[in-house]
């Protein structure tokens, strides 16, 4: 599912959620190849190999604003380059630029953390634990980095989290 049709259905649910209408939701899907710039992202920079960097200038994008908190869309680069057609999105979540696309399984929980826990911080951590526990079903290894959100593998991140928390409700 394209990501700008994902956060729209969030949104939906979110705003369903929040006034008590329905359960909470755990979303689950597959993007195609997208890139999204969360709050952490440094500079705006993407790294599109290991040698060169583009710089993402959403301010030229010609696009029409993509649903609430979303800003971006194909192209923008600086040196118009459009990345080889791949979308990109500033969203507001925790975490830095993101790399999602076919084969990986992305989760959305929609939900209402203030029933479980007020505790934010303990929330990415309990994540963190679900994916570990996931990895350890397949045989494979999964630990947290000291100081750092998401899961590695021999010292490459396997798991990312990005996280907005509004009022104590999760999307």
């Amino acid at each position: 599912m394209e990501y700008g049709e994902a956060w729209g259905i969030q949104k939906q649910l979110f705003n369903a959620i929040s006034q008590n209408e329905i359960i909470d939701t755990l979303i689950i899907l597959q993007h195609p190849p997208v890139y999204t710039f969360g709050r952490r992202t440094i500079g705006r920079q993407l790294l599109s190999n290991k040698t060169t960097m583009l710089h993402v200038n959403t301010k030229d994008n010609e696009n029409p604003p993509s649903p609430p908190f979303i800003k971006g869309g194909k192209g923008g680069f600086s040196d118009a380059n459009n990345l080889h057609g791949i979308l990109f999105y500033d969203v507001d979540r925790g975490g830095g630029a993101t790399y999602h696309g076919p084969g990986q399984i992305v989760v959305y929980p929609v939900l209402c953390l203030k029933t479980y826990t007020e505790d934010y911080h303990g929330y990415l951590r309990m994540l963190e634990e679900v994916m570990i526990r996931t990895l350890s079903e397949f045989m494979i290894s999964g630990k947290r980095l000291k100081g750092l959100t998401g899961v590695w593998v021999d010292g490459e991140k396997i798991a990312s989290i990005g996280v907005r928390i509004i009022r104590g409700f999760t999307m």
